[in-house]
Protein backbone atom coordinates (compact mmCIF):
# COMPACT_ATOMS: atom_id res chain seq x y z
CA UNK A 1 0.00 0.00 0.00
CA UNK A 2 1.41 3.36 -0.98
CA UNK A 3 0.83 5.99 1.68
CA UNK A 4 1.29 9.72 1.24
CA UNK A 5 3.07 11.85 3.82
CA UNK A 6 -0.20 13.58 4.62
CA UNK A 7 -1.98 10.28 5.18
CA UNK A 8 0.83 9.11 7.46
CA UNK A 9 0.51 12.23 9.56
CA UNK A 10 -3.25 11.71 9.79
CA UNK A 11 -2.47 8.30 11.19
CA UNK A 12 -0.02 9.87 13.61
CA UNK A 13 -2.64 12.37 14.77
CA UNK A 14 -5.12 9.57 15.30
CA UNK A 15 -2.61 7.84 17.52
CA UNK A 16 -2.42 10.84 19.80
CA UNK A 17 -6.19 10.80 20.24
CA UNK A 18 -6.19 7.30 21.60
CA UNK A 19 -6.70 7.40 25.35
CA UNK A 20 -6.31 3.70 26.13
CA UNK A 21 -3.94 0.90 25.06
CA UNK A 22 -6.38 -0.07 22.32
CA UNK A 23 -3.84 0.93 19.69
CA UNK A 24 -3.44 -2.78 18.90
CA UNK A 25 -6.45 -2.40 16.63
CA UNK A 26 -4.98 0.56 14.72
CA UNK A 27 -4.41 -0.11 11.04
CA UNK A 28 -0.66 -0.68 10.96
CA UNK A 29 -0.47 0.41 7.34
CA UNK A 30 -0.88 4.00 8.53
CA UNK A 31 2.65 3.77 9.85
CA UNK A 32 4.10 2.21 12.97
CA UNK A 33 5.10 5.27 14.92
CA UNK A 34 6.96 4.39 18.14
CA UNK A 35 5.45 7.43 19.86
CA UNK A 36 2.08 5.66 19.87
CA UNK A 37 2.25 3.03 17.18
CA UNK A 38 0.72 -0.36 16.81
CA UNK A 39 0.86 -3.23 19.23
CA UNK A 40 4.60 -3.67 19.90
CA UNK A 41 4.23 -7.44 19.99
CA UNK A 42 2.89 -7.30 16.47
CA UNK A 43 4.94 -4.43 15.11
CA UNK A 44 8.29 -5.71 16.19
CA UNK A 45 7.81 -9.33 15.22
CA UNK A 46 5.58 -10.34 12.30
CA UNK A 47 3.51 -7.31 11.41
CA UNK A 48 4.06 -5.48 8.10
CA UNK A 49 4.15 -2.16 9.95
CA UNK A 50 6.43 0.38 8.32
CA UNK A 51 8.37 3.41 9.54
CA UNK A 52 8.28 6.18 6.97
CA UNK A 53 11.33 8.35 6.45
CA UNK A 54 9.79 11.03 4.21
CA UNK A 55 13.31 11.81 3.00
CA UNK A 56 13.97 12.96 -0.56
CA UNK A 57 15.29 10.04 -2.56
CA UNK A 58 14.57 7.50 0.18
CA UNK A 59 11.63 5.18 -0.33
CA UNK A 60 9.46 3.70 2.39
CA UNK A 61 11.28 0.87 4.11
CA UNK A 62 10.47 -1.62 6.80
CA UNK A 63 12.65 -0.94 9.84
CA UNK A 64 10.61 -3.11 12.11
CA UNK A 65 10.65 -6.64 10.68
CA UNK A 66 14.32 -6.59 9.75
CA UNK A 67 14.02 -5.89 6.02
CA UNK A 68 16.78 -3.29 6.18
CA UNK A 69 17.69 -3.76 2.53
CA UNK A 70 14.46 -2.06 1.49
CA UNK A 71 16.02 1.33 2.23
CA UNK A 72 17.79 3.19 -0.52
CA UNK A 73 20.89 5.24 0.21
CA UNK A 74 20.79 8.72 1.67
CA UNK A 75 21.01 11.17 -1.27
CA UNK A 76 24.10 12.68 0.35
CA UNK A 77 25.79 9.33 0.91
CA UNK A 78 29.29 8.96 -0.53
CA UNK A 79 29.49 5.49 -2.06
CA UNK A 80 33.27 5.53 -1.61
CA UNK A 81 32.91 6.10 2.14
CA UNK A 82 35.02 4.10 4.52
CA UNK A 83 36.74 4.77 7.80
CA UNK A 84 39.56 6.63 6.08
CA UNK A 85 37.10 9.21 4.72
CA UNK A 86 36.23 10.37 8.23
CA UNK A 87 38.95 9.22 10.64
CA UNK A 88 38.44 9.06 14.37
CA UNK A 89 39.60 12.17 16.24
CA UNK A 90 43.27 12.19 17.22
CA UNK A 91 45.59 14.78 18.71
CA UNK A 92 47.44 15.00 15.40
CA UNK A 93 44.53 16.97 13.94
CA UNK A 94 44.11 20.75 14.35
CA UNK A 95 42.81 21.53 17.82
CA UNK A 96 39.48 22.90 16.60
CA UNK A 97 38.64 19.36 15.42
CA UNK A 98 38.52 18.42 19.10
CA UNK A 99 35.83 20.99 19.94
CA UNK A 100 32.17 20.07 20.04
CA UNK A 101 28.99 21.87 21.08
CA UNK A 102 25.83 19.90 21.81
CA UNK A 103 22.18 20.88 21.85
CA UNK A 104 19.80 20.52 24.80
CA UNK A 105 18.55 16.94 25.07
CA UNK A 106 15.03 18.16 25.79
CA UNK A 107 14.68 19.83 22.40
CA UNK A 108 13.08 18.00 19.51
CA UNK A 109 14.63 18.77 16.11
CA UNK A 110 11.77 21.06 15.08
CA UNK A 111 11.99 23.26 18.20
CA UNK A 112 13.36 26.78 17.73
CA UNK A 113 16.52 26.22 19.78
CA UNK A 114 17.75 23.89 17.05
CA UNK A 115 17.04 26.55 14.49
CA UNK A 116 19.39 28.88 16.36
CA UNK A 117 21.99 26.14 16.33
CA UNK A 118 21.77 25.77 12.58
CA UNK A 119 22.46 29.42 11.81
CA UNK A 120 24.67 30.56 14.65
CA UNK A 121 26.96 27.56 14.91
CA UNK A 122 27.54 27.54 11.18
CA UNK A 123 28.16 31.27 11.20
CA UNK A 124 30.46 31.62 14.13
CA UNK A 125 32.06 28.71 15.94
CA UNK A 126 32.63 26.14 13.20
CA UNK A 127 32.97 23.48 15.85
CA UNK A 128 34.35 20.13 14.77
CA UNK A 129 31.52 18.22 16.46
CA UNK A 130 27.96 18.53 17.67
CA UNK A 131 25.83 16.06 19.66
CA UNK A 132 22.14 15.29 19.36
CA UNK A 133 19.81 13.05 21.34
CA UNK A 134 18.17 10.68 18.84
CA UNK A 135 15.22 9.30 20.78
CA UNK A 136 13.32 6.23 19.72
CA UNK A 137 9.94 7.94 19.90
CA UNK A 138 10.74 10.20 16.92
CA UNK A 139 10.80 9.25 13.26
CA UNK A 140 14.02 9.29 11.32
CA UNK A 141 13.01 12.04 8.92
CA UNK A 142 12.76 14.63 11.72
CA UNK A 143 16.53 14.66 12.01
CA UNK A 144 17.28 15.29 8.33
CA UNK A 145 17.73 19.07 8.70
CA UNK A 146 20.05 18.66 11.66
CA UNK A 147 22.34 16.21 9.87
CA UNK A 148 22.33 18.25 6.66
CA UNK A 149 23.15 21.51 8.44
CA UNK A 150 25.99 19.86 10.33
CA UNK A 151 27.46 18.38 7.16
CA UNK A 152 27.17 21.69 5.32
CA UNK A 153 29.16 23.32 8.11
CA UNK A 154 31.85 20.62 8.08
CA UNK A 155 30.70 19.57 11.57
CA UNK A 156 30.51 15.88 12.45
CA UNK A 157 27.74 14.48 14.63
CA UNK A 158 27.73 12.44 17.81
CA UNK A 159 24.34 10.79 17.51
CA UNK A 160 22.99 9.39 20.79
CA UNK A 161 20.98 6.25 20.06
CA UNK A 162 18.87 6.74 23.14
CA UNK A 163 15.64 5.38 24.59
CA UNK A 164 12.69 6.91 26.34
CA UNK A 165 10.27 5.39 28.77
CA UNK A 166 7.57 7.53 27.15
CA UNK A 167 6.81 5.15 24.31
CA UNK A 168 4.83 1.96 23.93
CA UNK A 169 7.63 -0.51 24.47
CA UNK A 170 9.83 1.27 27.01
CA UNK A 171 13.59 1.19 27.31
CA UNK A 172 15.26 -2.01 26.09
CA UNK A 173 15.55 -4.36 29.05
CA UNK A 174 13.85 -7.53 27.75
CA UNK A 175 14.79 -9.50 24.64
CA UNK A 176 11.77 -8.21 22.74
CA UNK A 177 12.49 -4.60 23.70
CA UNK A 178 16.14 -5.00 22.70
CA UNK A 179 15.13 -6.37 19.31
CA UNK A 180 12.79 -3.42 18.75
CA UNK A 181 15.40 -0.87 19.78
CA UNK A 182 18.12 -2.45 17.63
CA UNK A 183 15.83 -2.36 14.56
CA UNK A 184 15.19 1.33 15.15
CA UNK A 185 18.88 2.11 15.76
CA UNK A 186 20.02 0.27 12.63
CA UNK A 187 17.44 2.19 10.62
CA UNK A 188 18.75 5.48 11.97
CA UNK A 189 22.30 4.48 11.03
CA UNK A 190 21.21 3.46 7.54
CA UNK A 191 19.48 6.78 6.98
CA UNK A 192 22.58 8.84 7.84
CA UNK A 193 25.49 6.53 7.17
CA UNK A 194 28.58 7.69 5.32
CA UNK A 195 28.86 10.97 7.26
CA UNK A 196 31.44 10.03 9.88
CA UNK A 197 28.87 9.98 12.69
CA UNK A 198 29.85 8.60 16.08
CA UNK A 199 26.81 6.48 17.04
CA UNK A 200 26.63 6.54 20.83
CA UNK A 201 24.82 3.68 22.57
CA UNK A 202 22.55 5.31 25.17
CA UNK A 203 23.10 8.36 27.35
CA UNK A 204 24.39 7.91 30.92
CA UNK A 205 22.97 4.38 31.40
CA UNK A 206 24.76 4.13 34.74
CA UNK A 207 23.12 7.10 36.44
CA UNK A 208 22.04 10.67 36.12
CA UNK A 209 18.46 11.22 35.02
CA UNK A 210 18.52 8.85 32.06
CA UNK A 211 15.38 6.88 31.30
CA UNK A 212 17.46 3.72 30.87
CA UNK A 213 18.96 3.91 34.35
CA UNK A 214 15.77 5.01 36.08
CA UNK A 215 13.86 2.03 34.72
CA UNK A 216 16.20 -0.72 35.90
CA UNK A 217 17.57 -2.07 39.17
CA UNK A 218 20.84 -0.11 39.62
CA UNK A 219 22.67 -3.30 40.59
CA UNK A 220 21.63 -4.81 37.24
CA UNK A 221 22.21 -1.83 34.95
CA UNK A 222 25.69 -2.93 33.77
CA UNK A 223 24.35 -6.36 32.77
CA UNK A 224 21.28 -4.93 31.00
CA UNK A 225 23.43 -2.40 29.17
CA UNK A 226 25.92 -5.06 28.10
CA UNK A 227 23.15 -7.25 26.66
CA UNK A 228 21.88 -4.28 24.65
CA UNK A 229 25.36 -3.30 23.43
CA UNK A 230 26.09 -6.87 22.37
CA UNK A 231 22.79 -7.23 20.49
CA UNK A 232 23.48 -3.94 18.74
CA UNK A 233 27.05 -5.00 17.89
CA UNK A 234 25.76 -8.16 16.24
CA UNK A 235 23.43 -6.13 14.02
CA UNK A 236 26.09 -3.54 13.15
CA UNK A 237 28.61 -6.22 12.24
CA UNK A 238 26.15 -8.00 9.94
CA UNK A 239 27.26 -6.99 6.39
CA UNK A 240 23.68 -7.32 5.15
CA UNK A 241 22.72 -4.24 7.17
CA UNK A 242 25.28 -2.08 5.40
CA UNK A 243 26.52 -0.18 8.45
CA UNK A 244 29.56 -2.18 9.54
CA UNK A 245 31.86 0.70 8.51
CA UNK A 246 30.11 3.07 10.91
CA UNK A 247 31.65 4.15 14.23
CA UNK A 248 30.08 2.96 17.49
CA UNK A 249 30.96 4.57 20.83
CA UNK A 250 29.61 4.51 24.38
CA UNK A 251 28.51 4.30 27.09
CA UNK A 252 28.33 8.07 27.75
CA UNK A 253 29.39 7.33 31.32
CA UNK A 254 27.70 9.52 33.93
CA UNK A 255 30.35 11.03 36.23
CA UNK A 256 33.89 9.75 36.77
CA UNK A 257 33.74 8.96 40.49
CA UNK A 258 34.57 5.56 41.98
CA UNK A 259 31.05 4.16 41.45
CA UNK A 260 31.15 5.11 37.77
CA UNK A 261 34.64 3.67 37.38
CA UNK A 262 33.43 0.38 38.87
CA UNK A 263 30.44 0.31 36.49
CA UNK A 264 32.72 0.97 33.50
CA UNK A 265 35.07 -1.82 34.56
CA UNK A 266 32.07 -4.16 34.80
CA UNK A 267 30.91 -3.57 31.24
CA UNK A 268 34.48 -4.07 29.99
CA UNK A 269 34.63 -7.42 31.80
CA UNK A 270 31.15 -8.43 30.62
CA UNK A 271 32.01 -7.66 27.00
CA UNK A 272 29.79 -4.64 26.54
CA UNK A 273 32.46 -2.57 24.81
CA UNK A 274 33.61 -5.15 22.26
CA UNK A 275 32.30 -3.13 19.27
CA UNK A 276 33.14 0.32 20.66
CA UNK A 277 35.61 2.40 18.68
CA UNK A 278 35.96 4.71 21.69
CA UNK A 279 34.65 5.04 25.23
CA UNK A 280 32.68 8.22 25.94
CA UNK A 281 32.46 9.80 29.38
CA UNK A 282 30.71 12.73 31.08
CA UNK A 283 33.10 13.79 33.86
CA UNK A 284 30.67 15.88 35.86
CA UNK A 285 31.00 16.01 39.60
CA UNK A 286 27.98 14.08 40.85
CA UNK A 287 26.60 17.08 42.75
CA UNK A 288 27.92 19.72 40.34
CA UNK A 289 30.04 21.13 43.15
CA UNK A 290 33.29 21.32 41.25
CA UNK A 291 33.44 24.41 39.15
CA UNK A 292 36.50 23.95 37.01
CA UNK A 293 37.60 21.29 34.59
CA UNK A 294 41.01 21.10 36.22
CA UNK A 295 39.54 19.97 39.54
CA UNK A 296 38.24 16.81 37.84
CA UNK A 297 41.76 15.73 36.86
CA UNK A 298 42.32 12.84 39.29
CA UNK A 299 39.00 11.12 38.61
CA UNK A 300 39.42 11.62 34.87
CA UNK A 301 42.90 10.11 35.02
CA UNK A 302 41.44 7.01 36.70
CA UNK A 303 38.92 6.55 33.88
CA UNK A 304 41.62 7.07 31.26
CA UNK A 305 43.65 4.36 32.95
CA UNK A 306 40.72 1.92 32.74
CA UNK A 307 40.23 2.63 29.06
CA UNK A 308 43.93 2.54 28.19
CA UNK A 309 44.27 -0.85 29.82
CA UNK A 310 41.78 -2.10 27.25
CA UNK A 311 43.32 -0.18 24.33
CA UNK A 312 40.29 2.07 23.81
CA UNK A 313 40.54 5.86 23.31
CA UNK A 314 38.49 8.19 25.49
CA UNK A 315 36.23 11.00 24.26
CA UNK A 316 34.23 13.44 26.37
CA UNK A 317 30.86 13.48 24.65
CA UNK A 318 29.29 15.82 27.23
CA UNK A 319 30.66 18.18 29.84
CA UNK A 320 29.64 21.58 31.05
CA UNK A 321 29.37 24.05 33.90
CA UNK A 322 26.91 26.74 34.80
CA UNK A 323 28.32 30.00 33.48
CA UNK A 324 27.38 33.29 35.08
CA UNK A 325 28.61 36.79 34.41
CA UNK A 326 29.54 37.31 38.07
CA UNK A 327 32.01 34.41 38.29
CA UNK A 328 34.98 33.17 36.30
CA UNK A 329 32.88 30.36 34.84
CA UNK A 330 32.28 32.29 31.63
CA UNK A 331 35.79 31.09 30.71
CA UNK A 332 35.06 27.41 31.37
CA UNK A 333 34.12 26.25 27.85
CA UNK A 334 37.47 27.41 26.47
CA UNK A 335 39.43 26.16 29.48
CA UNK A 336 37.67 22.78 29.49
CA UNK A 337 38.51 22.30 25.81
CA UNK A 338 42.22 23.02 26.36
CA UNK A 339 42.42 21.00 29.56
CA UNK A 340 40.84 17.93 27.97
CA UNK A 341 43.21 18.01 25.02
CA UNK A 342 46.13 18.26 27.45
CA UNK A 343 44.92 15.01 29.05
CA UNK A 344 45.19 13.28 25.69
CA UNK A 345 41.47 13.50 24.86
CA UNK A 346 40.97 14.54 21.22
CA UNK A 347 37.23 15.25 21.44
CA UNK A 348 35.40 17.27 24.09
CA UNK A 349 31.79 18.32 23.59
CA UNK A 350 30.40 21.25 25.55
CA UNK A 351 26.88 21.01 26.94
CA UNK A 352 25.19 22.96 25.61
CA UNK A 353 24.56 25.36 22.74
CA UNK A 354 21.65 27.08 24.49
CA UNK A 355 20.23 27.17 27.97
CA UNK A 356 17.30 24.82 28.45
CA UNK A 357 14.42 26.05 26.33
CA UNK A 358 11.71 24.84 28.68
CA UNK A 359 10.51 27.56 31.06
CA UNK A 360 9.88 25.18 33.95
CA UNK A 361 13.51 24.07 33.96
CA UNK A 362 15.57 27.19 33.33
CA UNK A 363 16.29 27.76 37.02
CA UNK A 364 18.15 24.45 37.47
CA UNK A 365 21.93 24.21 37.56
CA UNK A 366 22.41 22.13 34.42
CA UNK A 367 19.80 24.14 32.53
CA UNK A 368 22.09 27.19 32.49
CA UNK A 369 25.15 25.63 30.86
CA UNK A 370 24.36 27.18 27.48
CA UNK A 371 26.57 29.43 25.41
CA UNK A 372 23.39 31.27 24.47
CA UNK A 373 20.32 32.10 26.52
CA UNK A 374 17.12 30.25 25.74
CA UNK A 375 15.97 33.10 23.49
CA UNK A 376 19.26 33.12 21.55
CA UNK A 377 21.16 36.00 23.16
CA UNK A 378 24.92 35.51 23.39
CA UNK A 379 26.40 34.98 26.84
CA UNK A 380 29.98 35.86 27.82
CA UNK A 381 30.85 32.14 27.61
CA UNK A 382 30.07 32.16 23.90
CA UNK A 383 32.37 35.09 23.16
CA UNK A 384 35.14 33.67 25.35
CA UNK A 385 35.08 30.37 23.49
CA UNK A 386 34.91 32.09 20.11
CA UNK A 387 37.86 34.32 21.00
CA UNK A 388 40.09 31.33 21.75
CA UNK A 389 38.81 29.20 18.89
CA UNK A 390 39.34 31.97 16.31
CA UNK A 391 42.99 32.27 17.31
CA UNK A 392 44.10 28.69 17.85
CA UNK A 393 41.64 26.74 15.69
CA UNK A 394 44.15 25.67 13.05
CA UNK A 395 46.98 24.97 15.50
CA UNK A 396 48.08 21.63 16.89
CA UNK A 397 48.54 20.81 20.54
CA UNK A 398 52.16 20.35 21.67
CA UNK A 399 52.47 20.21 25.47
CA UNK A 400 51.63 21.57 28.90
CA UNK A 401 53.93 24.38 30.03
CA UNK A 402 52.27 25.15 33.38
CA UNK A 403 49.73 23.25 35.46
CA UNK A 404 48.55 23.38 39.03
CA UNK A 405 48.66 25.87 41.87
CA UNK A 406 46.28 28.09 39.91
CA UNK A 407 48.49 28.71 36.85
CA UNK A 408 47.84 26.95 33.54
CA UNK A 409 49.58 27.16 30.19
CA UNK A 410 49.67 25.18 26.94
CA UNK A 411 51.98 25.29 23.93
CA UNK A 412 50.63 24.83 20.43
CA UNK A 413 52.13 24.93 16.94
CA UNK A 414 50.75 27.02 14.10
CA UNK A 415 50.52 25.45 10.62
CA UNK A 416 53.67 27.40 9.67
CA UNK A 417 55.58 25.96 12.64
CA UNK A 418 55.49 29.15 14.72
CA UNK A 419 54.90 28.78 18.44
CA UNK A 420 51.69 29.66 20.19
CA UNK A 421 50.77 29.70 23.88
CA UNK A 422 47.52 29.91 25.82
CA UNK A 423 47.70 30.91 29.48
CA UNK A 424 45.31 31.74 32.32
CA UNK A 425 45.17 31.88 36.10
CA UNK A 426 42.68 30.97 38.80
CA UNK A 427 43.43 34.20 40.60
CA UNK A 428 46.35 32.95 42.69
CA UNK A 429 48.69 34.50 40.15
CA UNK A 430 48.12 37.91 38.63
CA UNK A 431 50.96 37.46 36.14
CA UNK A 432 53.53 34.98 34.82
CA UNK A 433 57.02 35.53 33.52
CA UNK A 434 57.63 34.44 29.94
CA UNK A 435 61.27 33.76 29.11
CA UNK A 436 61.01 32.33 25.59
CA UNK A 437 63.10 34.50 23.23
CA UNK A 438 61.33 35.92 20.21
CA UNK A 439 58.73 38.43 19.03
CA UNK A 440 55.13 37.80 20.07
CA UNK A 441 51.68 39.35 20.07
CA UNK A 442 49.47 38.87 23.12
CA UNK A 443 45.74 38.88 22.36
CA UNK A 444 43.22 39.32 25.12
CA UNK A 445 39.51 40.00 25.17
CA UNK A 446 38.29 43.35 26.53
CA UNK A 447 34.83 43.09 28.00
CA UNK A 448 32.42 46.03 27.75
CA UNK A 449 31.85 47.91 31.00
CA UNK A 450 33.97 48.08 34.13
CA UNK A 451 37.73 47.90 33.63
CA UNK A 452 37.35 45.42 30.76
CA UNK A 453 39.00 42.53 32.59
CA UNK A 454 35.76 40.54 33.13
CA UNK A 455 32.17 40.64 31.88
CA UNK A 456 29.72 42.61 33.99
CA UNK A 457 26.51 41.52 32.27
CA UNK A 458 24.80 38.17 31.82
CA UNK A 459 24.30 38.96 28.12
CA UNK A 460 26.89 40.48 25.79
CA UNK A 461 25.07 41.25 22.57
CA UNK A 462 28.03 42.08 20.34
CA UNK A 463 31.54 40.70 20.04
CA UNK A 464 33.89 42.30 22.58
CA UNK A 465 36.97 44.17 21.47
CA UNK A 466 40.35 42.45 21.42
CA UNK A 467 43.55 44.16 22.51
CA UNK A 468 46.96 43.34 21.03
CA UNK A 469 50.21 43.76 22.94
CA UNK A 470 53.48 43.30 21.06
CA UNK A 471 56.57 42.18 22.94
CA UNK A 472 60.16 41.27 22.10
CA UNK A 473 61.99 38.95 24.48
CA UNK A 474 65.79 38.85 24.04
CA UNK A 475 67.87 35.75 24.69
CA UNK A 476 68.12 35.36 28.46
CA UNK A 477 65.39 37.94 29.06
CA UNK A 478 61.76 37.68 30.17
CA UNK A 479 58.48 39.54 30.05
CA UNK A 480 55.70 39.68 32.65
CA UNK A 481 52.30 38.62 31.25
CA UNK A 482 49.23 39.83 33.23
CA UNK A 483 46.74 36.98 33.72
CA UNK A 484 43.27 36.29 35.08
CA UNK A 485 40.61 33.61 34.61
CA UNK A 486 40.15 34.35 30.91
CA UNK A 487 42.76 32.70 28.63
CA UNK A 488 45.14 34.94 26.73
CA UNK A 489 46.64 33.83 23.44
CA UNK A 490 50.33 34.51 22.74
CA UNK A 491 51.43 34.02 19.13
CA UNK A 492 54.96 34.11 17.74
CA UNK A 493 55.41 36.63 14.93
Amino acid sequence: MSISRATAFVGFALCLLLSSPSWASLNCDLGCYPICGCNPDACFQDSPCVAQYHLPGIKKCNLITGAYGACTADPGYDATYNRRTYPLPTLSLPIDRALGVGVPNQCDPDVSCHGMMYSNLAFALHAGWTRIDLVDRLEVYKYQQYFDQARGNGTRVIGILNCTKNNDYGCPYTQGQRDAWVHWAIGMMQAFKGRGVLWEVMNEPNGGNSDFFNGVDPTDSATKYTLLAQAFATAVNNPANGVYEEYVVGPALAHTNSDSQSWLSDIFLLGGTSRFDAVTVHPYDKNHRKETAEEEADELDDVLSINNNHGVPTYISEWGFKNQETTFQYAEPAREWLFSVSKGIPLVNWYSWTDDCFADKVTGVKQQFGLLTCDGQTKPAYWALKFVRDRIGGSRYVRVIASGAGLYGYQLALPNGKRQYVMYSDGFFSSANMSVPGSFVIDRIRWPGGDGSAPVSYVVSSEPAVTHQYIDIPQGGSSSIPLNHMPVVITEL
